[in-house]
């Protein structure tokens, strides 16, 4: 058998369409993202004021800066963050551990087994403070975000669950 030579026209050619497929692949990707980007500008922007109400941060810099300039002090009376914190506190008082039911008298013992092993999944990974992190950040800023993935860390449990940051998501 007659070695293959990678020097060939008909390699390099080969070589330099799939190099034009992932540029092109690329290209569109970057595209999408961008595009995306811009359809969610606004939004996003109106998320972050969101965010800045629940931190206090209720006046415009320009107007805030008509205020002093008059002599008044840009007070806020935040009616947002208590208001917020007691709909937070509720969600913890009403926190629930998932239950597996069978769907036949044979599967009971493999749903308490599944029970038991979602039970465990959801200590190791401190779930209930994770979903209240992401219902803050869904009553704050208006969308909260959970995922759940595969942990690369050898010294961690392999299942993960993670709140994500909504300015992370496009």
């Amino acid at each position: 058998m007659k070695p293959l030579n990678l020097q060939t026209p008909c390699w390099n050619d080969a070589r330099r369409d799939a190099q034009r497929a992932a540029q092109e692949r690329t290209a569109r990707l970057m595209n999408w993202f961008l595009q995306e980007r811009d359809k969610q500008a606004e939004n996003r922007f109106q998320q972050a004021i969101d965010e800045d109400f629940y931190d206090g941060l209720q006046w415009s810099d320009e107007d805030a800066q008509e205020l002093v300039s008059r002599g008044q002090a840009p007070l806020v009376f935040n009616q947002v963050k208590p208001t917020i914190n007691w709909m937070l506190g509720t969600e913890r008082r009403t926190r629930i551990d998932g239950k597996v039911l069978p769907r036949e008298e044979s599967d009971e013992t493999g749903a308490e087994t599944k029970t038991k092993l979602l039970k465990y999944l959801s200590d190791v990974n401190r779930t209930p403070f994770t979903r209240s992190a992401a219902w803050k950040s869904c009553i704050v800023a208006g969308l909260g975000w959970m995922e759940d993935c595969i942990e690369t860390d050898p010294t961690r449990e392999l299942l993960a669950t993670r709140a994500v940051d909504w300015k992370s998501i496009y």
